[in-house]
């Protein structure tokens, strides 16, 4: 049971570290999807 709560804690330390690069990566991503739609607007289609 130790090694269980001892893990779980390890886990939640990572998670917490982890979690800004995350955020930055969706903002990241979210922006890329708005131009996209942006481009397709302007009547720029991207290859296939």
């Amino acid at each position: 049971m130790l090694d269980f709560m001892e893990s779980m804690l390890n886990l939640t330390e990572n998670l917490a570290g982890e979690q800004p690069r995350f955020k930055k990566l969706l903002q990241y991503l979210h922006k890329a999807m708005g131009d996209h739609a942006l481009y397709e607007k302007l009547g720029i289609k991207a290859r296939q």
